[in-house]
């Protein structure tokens, strides 16, 4: 059950990972510059954190499987309209109703675990999930640039259509509700639900700091390409198995949460672990030793650090108050996503891509990361046993 929540949740993802090498491919044949399209990513990210404040409490009031389908029902609509847009401005729309419809599968992937597992295992299952979600992107780079080397960018979104059709099938035919109806609280007010979260200081930091680390591996993701490709030449398919690296330590950092948590706080300490990456990597900046090995070996320290630190993080937020699991997690996605938008945007609107830049702005995120992140928590749900 795992699996099949980690792929279904893995198309939102895929419809990042598999199109950052084809930017500079998009950029032009659609006439328009680096930063006009970075925004094909942050232009996502916004839909996906807007989505998920509507898909969490839909989630919770009408179960978990109508809400999925009809999420994977928009996202593969949508994807196959961006397949044909002639404009910048209709590929930007389509992403965003792409991503509202990948936000379903988002946030039910993270409110099922907690439907369907021993909350005793609630970290280690998240972990599990984020591990499973992480195979299928990590090899997205390299396969869109393969797939957008081959036949064009507009050949990724069929691809992607044609998954989202696939998953739309096996969730009709397979999935069954996980939401239990004695959990169901149609009465409670949306923006009390909003309200008494916000006011959970614990959630609200820690959310903060997800949000954080997932703007440092945005910002990489929307800036490097331009690096990688259009100033040190490398080829699409070679930049896709650069961030295929990346990837890669985030995988490692996710088996590694339960050994990381018995011996500490796992949350706090991937942050470091994050922190010691984007240090690397300015000053490595500073020093003017610019390149792919400088660029890529600091970053996939900072994804071993996400991938041990988001899972801990959270199985907390879902956890943070009783009944509000999917709510928790459309708040805390929600966060997440419109911040690391806003952060590409930012760092688009700056300039040009260049290694000190995205360096500078890295460092900075994690250092905030670590200081809004809370020390210690306590999980407001009593623990099996």
């Amino acid at each position: 059950m795992l699996f099949v929540l980690a792929a279904i949740s893995a198309l939102g993802s895929l419809a990042i990972q598999m199109v950052v090498p084809a930017l500079p491919q998009i950029a032009g044949e659609l006439a328009v510059d680096p930063q006009a399209a970075q925004h094909v990513v942050s232009f996502y990210l916004f839909g996906l954190g807007c989505g998920q404040l509507f898909a969490g409490p839909c989630a919770d009031r009408l179960g978990r499987r109508p809400v999925l389908l009809t999420g994977l029902a928009l996202y593969t609509a949508a994807t196959l309209l961006a397949a044909f847009a002639p404009t910048t401005e209709a590929l930007l729309a389509s992403r965003v109703f792409q991503a509202l419809g990948a936000s379903a599968g988002l946030v039910t992937s993270r409110a099922m675990v907690g439907d369907l597992f021993d909350p005793v295992d609630a970290g280690r299952n998240q972990a599990t999930l984020m591990a499973v979600l992480l195979i299928s992107p990590a090899i997205a780079p390299a396969l869109g640039g393969v797939v957008a080397g081959a036949a064009g960018w507009r050949a990724i979104f069929f691809l992607l259509g044609a998954m989202g059709l696939a998953g739309l099938a096996y969730v009709f035919r397979y999935l069954p509700e996980s939401l239990r109806r004695s959990e169901n609280a149609p009465a409670s007010n949306l923006m009390a639900d909003f309200g008494r979260l916000l006011r959970n200081t614990a959630f609200l930091r820690t959310a903060t700091a997800i949000a954080s680390t997932s703007a440092v591996l945005y910002m990489f993701l929307t800036a490097s390409p331009f690096l990688l490709i259009t100033q040190w030449h490398l080829t699409t398919q070679q930049a896709g198995l650069c961030f295929l690296v990346v990837a890669g330590g985030c995988i490692v950092g996710t088996r590694l949460v339960g050994w990381v948590e018995r011996r500490g706080n796992a949350f706090r300490r991937g942050l470091s672990i994050i922190g010691l990456g984007a240090a690397v990597l300015l000053g490595l900046a500073i020093m003017d030793w610019a390149g792919p090995v400088a660029l890529i070996a600091p970053m996939t320290v900072v994804g071993l650090g996400t991938g041990i630190a988001a899972p801990s993080g959270i199985a907390f937020v879902v956890r943070a108050e009783e009944g509000l699991a999917g709510t928790a997690a459309s708040l805390a996605g929600a966060l997440q996503m419109v911040g690391s938008g806003i952060a590409a945007s930012l760092l688009g609107l700056v300039g040009d891509p260049s290694f000190i830049l995205l360096a500078s702005a890295v460092a900075m995120i994690a250092a905030l990361a670590l200081i809004v992140a809370p020390t210690h928590w306590k999980d407001p749900i009593p623990r099996a046993g």
